[in-house]
C-alpha cells in the first residue's frame, strides 16, 4: 500500500512540475533539524505530529537569493502539505505544494516535493542517508523555474543534524 501511495504522489508531483530546498527528514515531535548544503541553510522544528515550521535561505544562481518561511502540515506519515512564503530580494511570494517521503533501504529515505505560485515553480527529489542516529547526508536534484529569468537545474548535497 505504501509503495502505491508513494508512486501516486510522485506521479502527481512530476505532473504538476512544481519543491523547496530543505530535505524532508523523519523527526519526532519536539525535535529540531539544522542543515547546511551546497547552496542552502535551513532550520526546522516539529511542533506536533501534524505540524513542522521551517526557515531556509537559498543562494540561487543568476541573482536569485531567497529566504523562505514555511509550514509542513502532515496529511499522513508520508505525505505533507507545504505552505510558505519566499522572499526574493525585492518581493515576497506565497506558495503551496506537496511533499512525500518513504524508506528506500536500510539507512536510506527518499523524498520528492513540489511547490509553486504565480511567479515560480520548483521541484526537488532526493535521498537521505542516515550516517548516525542524528546526522543525515542528503543528496538531491532541484529544478527551479522562475517565470522571469533562466531555469536552474542542479545536483547538490547537504548535511542535516537532528536534535
Amino acid at each position: 500500500m505504501k509503495k502505491i501511495l508513494l508512486t501516486l504522489a510522485a506521479t502527481f508531483i512530476f505532473c504538476v512540475g512544481t519543491g523547496y530546498a530543505a530535505p524532508i527528514n523523519y523527526m519526532a515531535t519536539g525535535q529540531t533539524a539544522v542543515g547546511i548544503g551546497t547552496d542552502t541553510f535551513f532550520l526546522k522544528h516539529k511542533f506536533s505530529d501534524g505540524f513542522t515550521l521551517g526557515y531556509q535561505s537559498i543562494d540561487l544562481d543568476h541573482g536569485y537569493d531567497s529566504d523562505d518561511i514555511y509550514g509542513d502540515f502532515a496529511l499522513s506519515r508520508n505525505v505533507g502539505l507545504i505552505v510558505g512564503a519566499r522572499d526574493f530580494d525585492s518581493e515576497t511570494d506565497a506558495y503551496v505544494g506537496v511533499g512525500v517521503h518513504a524508506p528506500l533501504a536500510p539507512k536510506w529515505d527518499g523524498y520528492a516535493f513540489a511547490i509553486g505560485c504565480g511567479d515560480f515553480k520548483e521541484m526537488q527529489v532526493g535521498a537521505n542517508f542516515m550516517m548516525t542516529g542524528n546526522l543525515d547526508l542528503n543528496l538531491y536534484y532541484r529544478s527551479f523555474q522562475p517565470d522571469l529569468g533562466d531555469n536552474q537545474n542542479k545536483f547538490g548535497a547537504a548535511v542535516t543534524y537532528i536534535f
